[in-house]
Order: structure tokens, then C-alpha cells, then sequence
């Protein structure tokens, strides 16, 4: 029997599924974020094939007979020069995993599991990226570009956001218009802060590399306590206000064929880790 497999690849977790030819689902099968930005692609290839091998285990599948074909869904995998690396890597590195690749960036495949006719998706993860497929396969994007020049309304951005205010208000710099005590207290046991420096090391590490996904997580500690902190509240409006925008944006490239809304677009797919 065939089988063929499909990755969905974010910044913190990823899954694979495994199907039959019928499309019958036989495993699944969860692993870390392949997101080569900001884990590198040696190790993103690791962790795609070790996903392959515990969902084959799952199946009952041969470790050593490839799967028909392995679609790669990830996130940050834009450019076509990442594409063909992966690809290779895969295939030179991990022959047994799969026979043929295609690989695309993680809204391409969010869009192509509700829609055969495009859409729009927006992402909101640990970073965050929208796109819109027009049904003539012509396409348009807004954000996706990192926590350094966008992501807003990700977690990223909802967790920078609300520290930027907190240190903000301490310095005088800019007051926060709600009392910032809670959001403080969370932020000092998250990120176990004796003082206001202390959160210096966790902005630039001096032995190992950004870690975004830990900045990412502090979001989960907001969450808690969004119900009844007003500044919370606050944040994740301006998050969802900014999430919007990145709809307003690409809807501007909509085919338009007729003069009514019936082709705007036909499927607004919304993504939230």
C-alpha cells in the first residue's frame, strides 16, 4: 500500500499526518518548530525526519520504505533557495523518508485544507503572517517578515508589547493609561526578574541565540488574566485591531470579477497557536 505524508511546520511545534492514497488518515505524529530562521536547517531536517519515523512506528510502516510523497507546509520556508535546501536535505540526508517533496510556505497549506479555490488565511502563532490566493492562483502577502520588522498580533508581539509598556511606565517614559501591577507581577515570575535589568539577558543572550518562542510563551501568563486586567484587555485588542489591518490589506488584491462581494474572498481561514 501507498502512503504520503503532509508537515505542518510552525515556529514552535510542528505535526505530520499520514494518509493512504484513499485519503484515509492511519497517524499522526507531533514534533518541535521547523522554522530554519530561527532554528537552522540541519536541525529542522532532523526534526521533519524524526517526525516521519515516529508517525511511520505509529502505522506500522517500514522504517526503511519511503512514503509516496511528503508535503512540507513551514513556516519561513518563502524563498525558493530554502525550498530547494530542504528538499535536497531531505533526500541526501534522510533517503527513507520520502520519494518526492513539494514544499510551501505554512499559508499556502492552511489555505489549501479548506479551499481549492484560494482564500485568505491569517496566522497568529508565534509569529504572524496573512495571504491572500486569488482563484487564478495570483497572490498577495502581508506580514511574515519576523519579530524584528513586524509579527504583529502574534504572540511575539502581544508579549513585547505588553513588557514595552510595563518598563515604559516604570521609566516615565510613556504612562500606561491602566494600572500595570498585574501584568508586572506575571512578568516577574515568568521571566523570574529580581529587578527591572534583569530582563536584559533574555533580550540578548550572551552563550546561545535569540530564544523567541520563550519571549512567545510569556502571551500563555496574559492570557490568565485577560478576563479582569483592563491591561491585558488592552493589548490584545490593539493585537486583534493590528490582525485586521492584515486582512484589510490583502483584500484590497481580491479578484474582483463581479461588482458584488460573492468573490471576496470565498474563504477567510484564521490560524491561532
Amino acid at each position: 500500500m501507498d502512503y504520503y505524508g503532509g508537515v505542518e511546520g510552525g515556529a514552535s511545534s510542528s505535526n505530520i499526518v499520514i494518509v493512504t492514497a484513499n485519503g484515509e488518515i492511519v497517524s499522526r505524529a507531533d514534533g518541535l518548530g521547523t522554522n530554519h530562521w530561527l532554528d537552522g536547517m540541519d536541525v529542522c531536517l532532523q526534526r521533519i525526519n524524526d517526525m516521519v519515523v515516529e508517525a511511520k512506528k505509529k502505522a506500522n510502516i517500514p522504517l526503511d520504505i519511503p512514503l509516496k510523497g511528503l508535503g512540507l507546509s513551514l513556516s519561513g520556508a518563502e524563498k525558493k533557495e530554502a525550498q530547494v535546501a530542504f528538499v535536497t536535505g531531505m533526500k541526501e540526508k534522510y533517503s527513507s523518508a520520502s520519494e518526492v517533496y513539494h514544499i510551501c510556505t505554512d499559508t499556502y497549506g492552511s489555505i489549501a485544507t479548506v479551499s481549492e479555490t484560494g482564500g485568505v488565511v491569517l496566522i497568529s502563532g508565534t509569529g504572524s503572517n496573512c495571504r491572500l490566493v486569488n482563484p487564478d492562483g495570483s497572490s498577495h502577502g502581508c506580514g511574515g517578515w519576523g519579530h524584528m520588522l513586524g509579527d504583529e498580533g502574534s504572540a511575539y508581539w502581544i508579549a513585547q508589547k505588553a513588557i514595552k509598556i510595563v518598563y515604559d511606565h516604570m521609566d516615565g517614559l510613556q504612562p500606561s493609561p491602566h494600572d500595570v501591577t498585574v501584568v508586572q507581577d506575571k512578568m516577574n515570575s515568568y521571566f523570574k526578574l529580581s529587578e527591572p535589568f534583569d530582563i536584559l539577558p533574555y533580550l540578548y543572550p550572551k552563550d546561545e541565540k535569540f530564544d523567541k518562542k520563550f519571549m512567545a510563551g510569556f502571551t500563555k501568563y496574559l492570557v490568565e488574566t485577560a478576563k479582569d486586567d483592563p491591561l491585558c484587555q488592552k493589548v490584545f485588542h490593539l493585537a486583534g485591531y493590528d490582525l485586521g489591518r492584515h486582512i484589510a490589506a490583502v483584500v484590497s488584491k481580491a479578484d474582483k470579477v463581479r461588482d458584488d462581494l460573492s468573490l471576496l474572498p470565498q474563504q477567510i481561514l484564521c490560524v491561532y497557536v
